[in-house]
């Protein structure tokens, strides 16, 4: 593949990604499986068999927030494996991005058709919806590995899968974060939340091991903390709020 695509990995290296990426689709067509409503109840607004039930709210930014953290984890399995600094970083990151959105809308396409009895429709997002809010998450994927500032050789001119960027600081921010208020949180949204170890990891993206971890010492990769933040929909300053 042509070096300005994708670095040159080794056939090995590419299988490896498309086994990671596998696990995570299946990870994920499992929550995607959770927001389908019955056809039934998509038509009607009600369960057609059996009693009368009332039909469940429709949850549009949850679907929406679920398609962005698939979207993301796929990006983390391959991006995390690129050599870094690189002339080519952002351009490959940027490709990358226009891969996984592909793949994700596919992926959802393909889940809707394996079943005739439960959909996504009911939420009421069209296909177009959906791509903005994967794109939006790309967006910040690619700039959190390579903001656009900093990017060697970067002419300042927006790449297509760039919506748009914030303002980038100056300042080298420290790479670790240390908070066993943020480490407490944690312990407490996978115990309310009925979430094991590692179908939490999966949505950071992240390993059981660092979980551990960071429950313990209360230090974790600053990266892996706003992937944190992300899977417990809170924000980064809540998390670390005593």
């Amino acid at each position: 593949m042509d070096d300005l695509e994708r670095p040159p990995f080794h056939p090995y290296e590419l299988e490896q990604i498309e086994v990671e990426f596998h696990r995570l689709d299946k990870n994920f067509w499992t929550a995607l499986r959770e927001l389908q409503i019955p056809v039934s109840v998509s038509i009607a607004g009600f369960v057609l068999s059996g009693p009368g039930k009332p039909a469940p709210p429709k949850r549009p930014e949850e679907l929406k927030f679920t398609l962005g953290r698939y979207a993301d984890s796929l990006f983390y399995v391959e991006a995390s494996k690129y050599p870094k600094p690189h002339d080519n970083l952002r351009r490959w990151l940027e490709n990358l991005a226009l891969r996984i959105e592909s793949r994700v809308i596919e992926q959802v396409d393909d889940l809707e058709s394996s079943s005739t009895q439960k959909n996504l429709a009911y939420h009421e997002l069209t296909e177009e919806e959906m791509r903005r809010a994967i794109s939006a998450e790309l967006t910040r994927s690619v700039d959190k590995w390579c903001p656009a500032e900093s990017s060697p050789g970067n002419d300042g001119q927006a790449s297509p899968v760039v919506i748009a960027k914030g303002h980038v600081s100056s300042k080298r921010l420290p790479g670790t974060v240390t908070s066993a208020a943020a480490a407490r949180k944690l312990e407490a949204y996978l115990e309310t939340n009925a979430l094991g170890m590692t179908e939490f990891a999966n949505l950071v993206p992240t390993t059981d091991r660092t979980l551990r971890s960071f429950r313990k010492t209360g230090k974790v990769r600053r990266d892996i903390f706003d992937g944190i933040a992300k899977a417990m929909r809170t924000t980064k300053e809540k998390l670390l709020a005593e």
